[in-house]
């Protein structure tokens, strides 16, 4: 139907984040390395790029990961970042800022540079710290707040102001994109072989479960139950929201007789079925 070139510059080229078609139904919104680029879904147009060129240090681009645009008809994009300095000292590698637009004009709303303390990992004393900045790799939003993943943390921020209202580190843990939040929980499933629901208000940790392997995939909460794909280890995951007992854990149906056959893309959950794109084959199961 269409095709729009968005750059000839290699550097932006190398962007991270993916667009994600439902969020409006006329734009289309992606991050990119320096900015997030809004495009009309009807013939591919580029309305509009939101510059990320502030919050860095001189000549570091940082790069937008997974922009959302407000569900609450506010008309605010959101766009958090990360961004790595290769000739900074080992603290001031790595940052994120978490910036607010008008979608319709661009203006900024507000910005938020996003740092916090964990334990130095270049020894093994308690108590050594580096403030470092990793970056946010997925955010969700209630009407109230905003949750990001952010490194090894969890952290929330209220959607008007963009202040950070707590902040909580999971040392053992690490962050990708495994975020719901549903009825006034955080569900994370981290790559560091945990899966956790967080009280959303106070960051209480409710439940901890070990899921053994790296989960680098979205997650669904639907029906008291919480969905993912453990992509580390290739099994479909089913928990319990209430106390996050496991209700399925389960390979595909031709790993026994083949171990290179696991399930690869994150998990889509509707209508009975469980939907997921293996290395092999396409599956399609019932909802346990």
């Amino acid at each position: 139907m269409w095709i729009t070139s968005i750059t000839d510059n290699p550097d932006e080229v190398s962007g991270i984040g993916s667009p994600v078609m439902s969020q409006d139904e006329q734009f289309l919104y992606a991050g990119r390395k320096g900015y997030v680029v809004k495009l009309r879904k009807s013939d591919g147009q580029i309305v509009r790029r939101f510059p990320l060129d502030r919050m860095v240090p001189e000549g570091v681009l940082q790069g937008s990961t997974n922009p959302i645009i407000s569900p609450f008809g506010d008309n605010i994009l959101y766009a958090p970042t990360g961004w790595y300095n290769s000739e900074a000292s080992i603290g001031e590698k790595y940052g994120s800022n978490l910036f607010a637009f008008n979608a319709s004009n661009g203006d900024l709303i507000w910005e938020t540079k996003v740092e916090y303390k964990i334990d130095n990992y270049l020894t093994e004393q308690k108590g050594d710290s580096l403030l470092v900045g990793p970056p946010i790799y997925d955010i969700a939003l209630t009407e109230s707040t905003i949750v990001a993943l952010q490194g090894k943390a969890i952290v929330t921020f209220s959607r008007e102001m963009g202040e950070i209202n707590w902040f909580k580190n999971f040392p053992k843990s690490g962050f990708d994109v495994g975020l719901s939040v549903k009825n006034g929980s955080i569900y994370a499933a981290s790559n560091g072989h945990y899966a956790f629901r967080l009280d959303l208000q106070t960051g209480e940790v409710i439940w901890k479960r070990n899921i053994f392997y790296s989960n680098t995939s979205i997650t669904t909460v639907k029906k008291s139950r919480l969905y993912f794909n453990n992509s580390g280890g290739g099994a479909i995951w089913v928990l319990d929201t209430k106390n996050g007992s496991i209700i399925y854990r389960e390979l595909p149906p031709n790993y026994k007789h083949d171990s290179y056959d696991v399930y690869i893309s994150s998990l889509a959950v509707g209508e009975g079925y469980m939907v997921n794109v293996g290395s092999k084959a396409v599956y399609c199961l019932t909802v346990p």
